[in-house]
């Protein structure tokens, strides 16, 4: 093979392995509480002639459409044209809110609007006009942005605002990755660089691993059992390696360097143990406070029981904490510290501290790391220990 047609080879087979395509973003839907990543609407630059060429074939027919009656027994998921602010387009009724309205999702731009009755027409009242030239597949596709987690709190018009001006008709190269819940999920960039990069440094999300890659992996400190003077102890939670855990984000100490988790599947054990304590009446002062002794702690932040080990005596009247079932510290006074009673003793630990393995802490900023993942549940498996 001659080099000119080895290196022609070698493109395509480059090509082929990347699959890029471009596509320009059509419609971006308004961010809400219970969705984790950005999903958008984008047409694929080669369909954006077809939109081109519909509009032109939506004006020369525009007189006739208006001939053909608009109100005949339409349902939901029928497909219409939409004769909407003086423009006709393709439309799929989604429902009926009122009696007289209908809301339709223009299917070549991915967006909803709700119109009147009498500005729709089913596709097949125009059978007999234009022998069924409308019925290809929708030029707008959703995708989900990869690599990109939204928070579940403090959302906002203002980040909505940022995506918007970042995204809307602006042209990107993407990769499928594979499907999310049936809808594409990719990676974006263009010349300026990637796309979760831009809005993660514009604090409008969090950097995280595309979907196609594992989940993040732990490093999990094994520490030997926390002893005592008596003959109460903990031992602490291990978790296995190289195996997918279902977690809890319990607390966060700094960022992705230090944090804590609980199983997923023992979450229902935890709540058992902290209403049994919460109901014990004989909980008995604690006299005298040693380092690595355990204890129950009534919590200054919130008035609640939890297990825990002094892991430093700061004064004779106060001690640094460690709650050994959720991963937080506390400074508390002896005043607030009991004696574990007999019918609670259990060795077992809820939590374990851990890292996050090959994350760029900067990257993913570590400021907001507690906000984006407590009390949240991931897939992670332990790669280290």
């Amino acid at each position: 093979m001659a080099q000119a047609e080895r290196i022609k080879h070698r493109r395509s087979m480059m090509l082929l392995f990347i699959k890029m395509e471009d596509i320009c973003i059509s419609y971006i839907p308004q961010l809400h509480h219970s969705e984790r990543f950005l999903t958008f609407y984008g047409i694929n630059i080669e369909a954006k002639n077809h939109l081109l060429q519909l509009a032109s074939f939506f004006s020369n027919y525009s007189n006739i459409f208006l001939k053909v009656p608009k109100v005949g027994n339409i349902v939901a998921g029928e497909l219409v044209l939409v004769y909407l602010r003086q423009q006709w387009f393709r439309g799929e009724i989604v429902a009926f809110p009122a009696n007289y309205d209908c809301t339709v999702k223009l299917i070549d731009y991915g967006n909803e609007e709700t119109v009147p009755l009498t500005c729709v027409t089913p596709l097949s009242a125009l059978d007999p006009v234009l022998s069924n030239p409308l019925y290809f597949p929708p030029l707008a596709v959703k995708y989900l942005l990869s690599g990109l987690l939204l928070p579940s709190e403090h959302l906002s018009d203002h980040s909505h605002t940022i995506i918007v001006s970042v995204l809307l008709n602006q042209i990107f190269s993407i990769r499928k990755l594979g499907k999310t819940g049936g809808i594409d999920s990719v990676i974006m960039a263009n010349e300026h660089g990637n796309v979760a990069d831009a809005l993660a440094k514009l604090q409008v999300g969090l950097l995280v691993p595309p979907l196609d890659q594992p989940p993040p992996v732990l490093k999990a400190p094994l520490p030997a059992p926390i002893q005592s003077t008596t003959k109460t102890s903990y031992e602490p939670l291990v978790l296995d390696m190289g195996v997918i855990h279902k977690v809890r984000v319990s607390s966060v100490d700094t960022g992705p360097l230090k944090f804590s988790i609980q199983l997923a599947d023992e979450l229902q054990e935890i709540e058992n143990l902290s209403a049994r304590i919460a109901q014990n009446h004989r909980l008995q002062p604690l006299t005298e406070a040693r380092q690595t002794l355990p204890c129950i702690a009534l919590s200054s932040s919130d008035r609640k029981y939890y297990r825990a080990v002094i892991s430093k005596v700061k004064s004779p009247e106060s001690v640094h904490l460690y709650y050994v079932d959720y991963g937080h510290k506390e400074v508390l006074p002896i005043k607030n510290l009991y004696k574990i009673p007999n019918e609670i003793l259990n060795p077992k630990t809820y939590s374990v501290r851990c890292s996050l393995i090959d994350f760029n802490s900067e990257a993913i900023f570590s400021e907001k790391f507690e906000a984006y993942t407590k009390g949240k549940i991931f897939d992670c498996k332990v790669g280290k220990t």
